[in-house]
This record gives structure tokens, C-alpha cells and sequence, in this order.
């Protein structure tokens, strides 16, 4: 069974992508590790820019990524309030991953960020998304300030450098380091 290590921020339309079809991998093939990291964290480290900080590239990325999303067959919506601030998403995903519920958690967080078109940096949103998703909202809350669960996105994201990640989506399989949604067929076959 070939082993595949996701890493992934809900702020990354191009993690979004990755995911549509990571998910669709059969687990017979592959086995499946869902490591939610702070992507402005592996910024920060590794010296890298966001793409939206280079208009030219920023416009070719999102027209690149309509591109993949109809190639999918998958629904997008440029989220209106991107860059958005996952801090508190990403946290929510430690604990969701903690309670067995990431499957649900990441579906949540996904759609509402880049199908429903979600202002996620609104606290107020946040909570209606886990609502509306059959999520504790106060519980998710209170994890996310939780010091056990900022500590652990710190060390995913700590460690994700480590391996030479330098932005998401990426995947480390068996032992190799593949970078962004349109790298998936070289190892999801």
C-alpha cells in the first residue's frame, strides 16, 4: 500500500483542489494522512511569498485553477475575502482530526471557503459554518484556544519544513516530496 501524506490549509484554493481528488483515492491503494498545517507558517520559515502578492501571477494562478476545477468537475468559487487568516480553521482541524471527525471537518471547511464564497475571518461565520455542519461550535472554539492544539499545528507545520515543504498543497509519498494539485498523477495511479 502506497503511503501518502497530505498537507494542507484551508486558505489554499490550490489545497482545495487537491483535496477534491485526494479524497476520491482508493484506500485499498493508498493509505491516507490528512496533516493540516498553517501555510502562513511555512511562509513565514521558508522565506516564500504568496502568489497573490505578484498581480500578474496572481491572475494567471486563479485562471489556472478555474482551469483545474472544470477539468475536475468540481465545483469553485473565488472566495471574496481571500487572503483569509486560518489560524483558528486550522486548529479546528487538529481537534477535528483528535475526535475522528476531519473527514466531516475538512468537507465543512472546504465548501464554505471555496464553494460557498464564506468570509472564513469572520468569527461569527465560523461559527455558523459548524452549526450548520452539525458541529459543536463552543467546543471547536474553546479547542482552538487549547494549548495542546496550538502546540501541535506549530510542530505540523514545523515539521512539514523540515521536509522540505514550502507551500501546500503538498504531498511527501513514500518518502518523496510533491509539490501542488497538478503534481497528483505522478503518485495517484
Amino acid at each position: 500500500m502506497k503511503s501518502i501524506e497530505f498537507y494542507y490549509d484551508f486558505g489554499s484554493p490550490t489545497a482545495y483542489l487537491a483535496w477534491t481528488q485526494i479524497k476520491k483515492a482508493d484506500t485499498e491503494k493508498f493509505s491516507i494522512q490528512y496533516i493540516p498545517v498553517l501555510l502562513g507558517g511555512i511562509f513565514k520559515a521558508t522565506d516564500n511569498k504568496p502568489p497573490g502578492t505578484v498581480k500578474a501571477k496572481a491572475d494567471w494562478m486563479f485562471e489556472d485553477i478555474k482551469m483545474h476545477a472544470n477539468s475536475y468537475d468540481v465545483s469553485f468559487a473565488m472566495n471574496n475575502a481571500f487572503p483569509v487568516n486560518t489560524l483558528y480553521l486550522m486548529r479546528g482541524a487538529i481537534f477535528a482530526k483528535k475526535k475522528g471527525i476531519l473527514k466531516d471537518y475538512n468537507k465543512a471547511m472546504f465548501s464554505a471557503m471555496w464553494i460557498n464564497n464564506i468570509n472564513l475571518n469572520e468569527p461569527k461565520n465560523i461559527i455558523n459554518v459548524l452549526e450548520s455542519n452539525n458541529f459543536d461550535s463552543k467546543e471547536f472554539l474553546e479547542a482552538a484556544e487549547n494549548n495542546d492544539i496550538k502546540e501541535e499545528l506549530k510542530v505540523n507545520t514545523s515539521k512539514a519544513v523540515s521536509k522540505g515543504l514550502f507551500g501546500v498543497p503538498s504531498f511527501i509519498v513514500d518518502g518523496k516530496l510533491f509539490f501542488g494539485q497538478d503534481r497528483m498523477q505522478w503518485f495517484l495511479n
